[in-house]
């Protein structure tokens, strides 16, 4: 896959790289939502609030991405 930085409605803002991904296990799980908290505050919580008055799943996964070195 490729990553780029980008805006909150996904337009690429830069230059891209090429990263794997993975679902973090449960033990991880907590550390990502924390992260998640401490960075957005509000915000964070306030689309957890909208997503379960909508009914939504409460089912979160977080992905690890990571750089893939050149080969060259």
């Amino acid at each position: 896959m490729t990553l780029a930085p980008s805006d909150f409605r996904g337009r690429p803002r830069g230059g891209s790289v090429r990263a794997t991904a993975r679902i973090v296990d449960e033990a991880e799980f907590e550390s990502a939502d924390r992260t998640l908290r401490e960075k957005y505050g509000w915000q964070y919580k306030s689309v957890q609030a909208v997503l379960r008055l909508l009914g939504k799943s409460a089912r979160r996964d977080f992905l690890e991405l990571r750089p893939v070195a050149d080969e060259g």
